[in-house]
């Protein structure tokens, strides 16, 4: 690969060792302009408790996709969706239906945005596996959030 960086986040060292998706844009103004940074397909992993067995899985790959990329302002084609199901979850004291989710992206996440992505990735869960949005936790990883010291 011919890039090497440093990131706060785990995931991010992952996808770079993986050989993932990883495309760079100049930071700073015109083309090639100010030093380079790497940024990656936001990610999300759905977990829930719901059995996924026989049921058709890529409308919620395509709307969570969508919605993701649309949210985040990155391309369809750089998002990755994880969905795991029959996961062992209890919340609130008792297991009905519920999700778990995570969202690593690097930029594009900020007050407003995580909001967007609380309500319509419930809304999708909701309507695609009957999981009430009052089951769903959503955490949101922004790994250029944490700032790095200058030397």
């Amino acid at each position: 690969m011919g890039f090497v960086t440093t990131h706060p986040h785990p995931y991010v060292q992952h996808l770079l060792e993986a050989g993932a998706n990883i495309y760079t844009t100049p930071r700073g103004g015109g083309r090639g302009a100010g030093r380079r940074r790497v940024e990656t397909m936001p990610c999300v992993y759905i977990s829930t408790n719901v059995c996924l067995d026989g049921l058709d899985l890529d409308p919620i790959f395509a709307d969570a996709t969508k919605a993701t990329a649309a949210i985040i302002g990155r391309p369809e084609n750089f998002v990755m969706v994880i969905l795991k199901g029959s996961l062992a979850i209890s919340f609130e004291g008792n297991k009905e239906p519920a999700a778990y989710t995570e969202i690593v992206a690097m930029g594009g996440i900020n007050t407003q945005v995580k909001r967007k992505l609380i309500a319509t990735l419930g809304d999708i869960l909701h309507k695609r596996l009957s999981i009430p949005p009052t089951r769903f936790f959503l955490k949101v990883y922004d790994t250029t959030a944490q700032a790095t010291p200058k030397l």
